[in-house]
């Protein structure tokens, strides 16, 4: 009994990081573009403007957020996250926490929270 629950321990303590280290993975090439905005090559608008089609199309995923504020400018702290992020100091989830604080203030708009909760709802059942 005692080594059945100890496999099914380590059974459990490699399945669920996994599937948790799973949900927050981002295409390495979006990498380029998080690295040339924080060196100023492309301007903040378009960097915007391409993480909001990548979340949109899923091809990144931000938990459901919720806009509280509209802010009309980014802080320098994400666009220096964005630059981390490309150097590989910080994780995946560590840069999609800054994005989804720009989805919170409303520099990212991904549109109606009704269609981006129902995507979600939909995509989880298919799985």
């Amino acid at each position: 009994m005692i080594k059945v629950a100890f496999f099914i321990a380590i059974l459990i303590s490699m399945i669920i990081p996994q599937t948790f280290a799973e949900e927050y993975i981002v295409p390495g090439w979006i990498k380029n573009n998080a690295g040339w905005w924080a060196d100023g090559l492309i301007d903040d608008s378009s960097f915007v403007s391409g993480i909001q089609w990548l979340i949109t199309n899923e091809i990144i995923y931000i938990p459901p957020t919720v806009s509280e504020k509209s802010e009309t400018s980014i802080p320098a702290w994400v666009k220096n996250t964005a630059g981390w992020w490309h150097e590989d100091k910080i994780s995946d989830l560590e840069f999609l926490n800054a994005i989804q604080y720009l989805v919170k203030i409303g520099i990212i708009s991904i549109g109606s929270s009704n269609d981006y909760f129902t995507n979600i709802l939909y995509h989880i059942r298919m799985e």
